[in-house]
């Protein structure tokens, strides 16, 4: 059986190093993962270089919504520009309409200017109101992968939208699940959907700094000792997958 693709988001280069030690078979580079990630310092995807493993990057020019302005893409489609000249091998990116659905215009544009097959778009995917179309758009696009958490916060069942999700997609497009993934979960994420991958940032709690300002963000390294391997080497009887805020972690939207 063809080993699991772990993928690991991280913003800090000591939590990189330590996620490919761990068995991270990429990672996804972001700043300010409390705040869902936004586009990090060109310095980190330098500093990673050396892990040897696939970088990503997210480009995602503040929180909050994804409805963006005209400027904001602008300065988006720069980042992207910049990255990808740095090294990057895809970027993680996304948009939407203030209707929720897929922002094509801006698509069209990243497809004018990148190679869509290096680019993956973003849980704003789990906003969107139809998302078998678009999974269509997407794939018509040549996108490489899309990270949904099965729209969680939209559907009573997780696990059967992201097989759906997986099954419409077929060889068209990759399905990455995503968000409050762990060793307890993991497996049977992959057993009931079907996916081949997982994304993940397994936080620690976060830590409040008495002097400075915010939270370190820093990688729990026995959760993704634990997840590596849970899906490495399956339970037969598996775990159950996280379906409300309650029983994930509360700090981790990614």
């Amino acid at each position: 059986m063809t080993r699991p693709i772990l993928e690991v988001c991280v913003s800090s280069p000591d939590n990189g190093v330590l996620a490919v030690e761990l068995g991270a078979d990429r990672l996804e580079l972001c700043a300010a993962l409390q705040l869902g990630g936004i586009t990090p310092h060109i310095s980190l995807l330098n500093f990673l270089k050396k892990t040897g493993v696939p970088l990503g990057v997210l480009i995602r020019c503040r929180p909050g919504h994804f409805i963006y302005t005209n400027s904001e893409k602008e300065l988006m489609l720069d980042q992207a520009s910049g990255f990808f000249d740095a090294g990057a091998d895809f970027l993680v990116v996304g948009g939407l309409t203030e209707t929720k659905n897929l922002d094509c215009d801006f698509l069209d544009r990243l497809g004018k200017q990148f190679d869509t097959r290096k680019l993956v778009f973003h849980r704003a995917f789990d906003q969107v109101p139809n998302p078998f179309e678009a999974i269509d758009e997407l794939a018509a696009r040549g996108f490489l992968r899309i990270l949904t958490n099965g729209q969680g916060d939209r559907v009573a069942d997780p696990f059967e939208r992201l097989k759906d999700l997986v099954n419409k997609a077929q060889s068209r497009i990759g399905i990455l699940p995503a968000g409050g993934i762990r060793a307890y979960n993991g497996s049977m994420i992959l057993g009931k959907s079907g996916a081949k991958e997982l994304h993940t940032s397994c936080l620690m709690e976060f830590e409040y700094l008495e002097i400075g300002f915010g939270y370190v963000e820093q990688l729990d390294a026995n959760a993704l000792k634990e997840l590596r391997h849970s899906v490495d080497f399956p339970h037969p009887r598996g775990w159950k997958m996280a379906t409300s805020p309650q029983e994930t972690n509360p700090i981790e939207s990614k």
